[in-house]
């Protein structure tokens, strides 16, 4: 997954995040973090060579202690050369969705956590990422795949990657009541 935006949702943003994005009007808003059936509408475009890629919505959450992410794959988010407006919905149908889980090396904080738990607390971020990649190694591996990092521990084909650029202007959040 390639991550485009990123909202922190409760907390308070570290110095990197502020010097990156200034202010963060969302958690210095107070708004609540139940995004059960929340409407998002977007305003966005780009040049994207998507691949096999999309643009979806990212969110997370921690509860007791595991952070669990959902990646809202039934409503890809449509990426046009002129500014459009993209609409999706926080659903709680989990056919909707695709959970994340952990790297086999991050168990002890990434996991599983109900759809309907993370969604009435989105505690963590929302984000915008292309989902999924396809990492291929350049050349043969020196080891398990799965306990591999691409990048890290071997170079990758990024020919196989998507290549250009969103810009987001505006998002807007309807909360459900």
């Amino acid at each position: 997954m390639h991550l485009l935006f990123m909202l922190l949702t409760s907390g308070y943003p570290g110095e990197n995040q502020r010097e990156v994005s200034g202010e963060n009007q969302f958690t210095k808003g107070g708004f609540g973090t139940d995004f059960t059936n929340a409407e998002l509408t977007l305003r966005l475009k780009g040049e994207l060579r998507s691949l096999d890629t999309q643009l979806y919505l990212l969110i997370q959450g921690v509860h007791n202690g595991v952070c669990t992410g959902w990646i809202l794959t039934g409503q890809p988010i449509n990426v046009t050369t002129e500014w459009s407006e993209q609409r999706i919905s926080a659903v709680t149908e989990e056919s909707q969705w695709t959970c994340l889980g952990s790297r086999h090396d991050r168990s002890d904080f990434y996991g599983r956590t109900p759809l309907k738990t993370v969604l009435s607390d989105v505690n963590a971020n929302i984000l915008l990422v292309l989902y999924p990649l396809d990492i291929a190694p350049m050349g043969p591996l020196n080891g398990d795949p799965h306990l591999l990092r691409p990048k890290k521990d071997y170079p990758v084909w990024r020919s196989r990657l998507p290549e250009g650029y969103v810009m987001l202007d505006q998002v807007g959040i309807h909360f459900s009541e």
